[in-house]
Formats: C-alpha cells, structure tokens, sequence
C-alpha cells in the first residue's frame, strides 16, 4: 500500500520520528499538523515536498533553516551509525559532504554530496536493518500421531511462509481432541512496528472431520487480524505436516482493505508448521551479510577483528 507524504513538514517529522526521539532530541516548531508518514517513494511526491521546500525558503526562512538544519543534523545521526564518521552539528560542512558522497557511491546513488530524497530513503532502511536484533532461537518440529487412532494428536513449531514480505515470528503449540470435536491452538507472535512486543494468541477450532489420515478444521474467524480473514487447519498423519489457510474474508469493510494492502496478498495462503532452525538461522544469516554491507569499516580493521 502506497502511503501519500504530505510534503516538507511531514518528511522532517518522518525522520524526526526514527532517530530524534530514540536519543532525547525532540525537535518542536515542524510539528503544525499530525500523519502517518513514511519514506518519500514517488517522484511526483519528491517534487511536491522540492516545490513546497522552496515556498517555505522564500516566505519563512527562519523555519525554512530550523528544518534543514534539523534533516542534516539526522542524517549525521544515520551516516554516523553506519560508519562514515560523521560530527552531529546541523550544517552541510565539507566533512557531512563527503561522507554523504561516498555513502551514495558505495550504494548506488546519484552522487550529490546532499540530503535528497533518495539518499534520506536508503539511510533510513539500512538502518531499520542493523537495528533487527538477531533472531532467538525456536523450538524444533514436534508432531505427535501416537495416540491419533485414541482421538488424540498435538504438535509445536513455528510458522513457515514461503514467498512475500517476511513475515512476523510466529511459534505455535496445538493440540486436538476428537471427541471433544476441538483443537486449541496457543500462539506467540514477535512485531517489531513501532517497537518490540509479543503478542500471545489462543484460537480454538471445531474439527470438521478427523479420519485415520487427516484432520480438517472449519473456518475460524480471526480476531486479531480485524477479522479481516478466516483461518483453518489442515493436518495430515502420515506426512506429520500441519498446515494452516488465511481465506480472505473483507466483506466490503475499508478498514480490511487497507489491512490487504499489508499482507502478502488477497490470494488464500497456506503457512505450515516447521522447526525453529529452518527459520531462524537463515535470517540470522542474511541480516549478518546485510550488516556487512551496509556498516563501512575499512579493510584492515575488519581483517583485525575477524581474525582475533
């Protein structure tokens, strides 16, 4: 989902938002209206915020140097993070400059040795990456079929999704009674949004058919997700696979459309039950190499702590 950015006070607030507060600098005067604002992704939209820059240059210069002071000052803060060495002083001096080119050569970038649009983007996503913490490790694959012809069967993991965004951390322990026609799942979820949490979740499934190979659930509402889609089990014994379908479920609400436009579709999608490893230590392992990428240590440094 495309989020529309309304203009120059809204970026600095932006900005303002991911890295000021963190370190007690509260910046006031560009705080005049409220939004939810997110990076500058649309050319037209980065021309809007230019044209208005330049109206508020020439109608309220004094506001008009707070806030470039303000922008230049956090993107010393995120250069400095990432290794460029960079002083927090507010102006655009020949030191700020440099590190401002060599980061948008090292990335790619249109080198301009400026705060622009682009180069505030990519400061801001790379640092949102060295600030995941490295995944906990998570229970491995159990599933238990011994007792599945006693009426019987239980299972912990944690969710796998293939393709799409990843997702949040999700750990599940599930358990089934055939003659109480139930399965009750409990679930641990880890979000990191606007900070930290975890949210734990029970849901509860009427079985729709249990045999001696499968096990079928009827469509559950789900209450954490706006009720915005309904979810099933499927499990199968021989296999000890544990799958679980999100149905998209709208029904005409706005509040779930816009949800849709976060997930990683409108399509039904099956998650399934796997062991913590398979998960973790790949992401483990992909934020390390992005880390080594985006941090700039030189050569022999990075050769002297490796090797010691």
């Amino acid at each position: 989902m495309k989020t529309k950015v309304y203009g120059w006070y809204y970026w600095v607030a932006a900005l303002a938002l991911a890295s000021c507060l963190a370190v007690g600098l509260v910046p006031t005067g560009l705080w005049s209206q409220s939004a939810n604002p997110q990076p500058i992704q649309e050319k037209q939209e980065r021309h809007e915020v230019n044209a208005e820059l330049e109206e508020l240059k020439r109608t309220n210069p004094e506001e008009y140097k707070r806030g470039r002071a303000r922008l230049v000052l956090m993107a010393q803060m995120y250069l400095g993070e990432l290794g460029y060495g960079t002083l927090f002083t507010g102006n655009l001096d020949e030191r700020t400059q440099r590190a401002i080119r060599e980061y948008q050569a090292h990335n790619g970038l249109k080198v301009t040795g400026d705060v622009d649009g682009d180069t505030v983007d990519h400061l801001m996503a790379d640092s949102n990456v060295l600030r995941k913490r490295a995944d906990l490790g998570l229970p491995s694959l159990m599933v238990y079929t011994d007792a599945w012809d006693e009426g019987y069967f239980a299972a912990k993991g944690s969710w796998f999704w293939e393709g799409g965004p990843e997702p949040p951390i999700s750990t599940s322990r599930i358990r089934c009674w055939k003659d109480g026609k139930r399965c009750v799942e409990a679930r641990a979820t880890e979000f990191d949004l606007l900070g930290h949490f975890l949210a734990v979740e029970f849901y509860e499934y009427e079985i729709e058919r249990w045999d001696r190979e499968t096990i079928t659930t009827l469509p559950e509402e789900d209450p954490p997700l706006l009720g915005c889609q309904k979810v099933h089990l499927l499990i199968q014994r021989q296999d000890k696979r544990v799958l679980q379908f999100e149905i998209p479920d709208f029904k005409g609400s706005k509040e779930c459309e816009t949800f849709s436009g976060l997930r990683r579709s409108t399509e039904v999608h099956a998650i399934r039950l796997e062991g913590g490893e398979k998960i973790y230590l790949p992401k483990n392992e992909s934020r390390r190499a992005a880390s080594q990428r985006i941090l700039r240590i030189p050569d022999d440094v990075r050769k002297l702590v490796e090797t010691q």
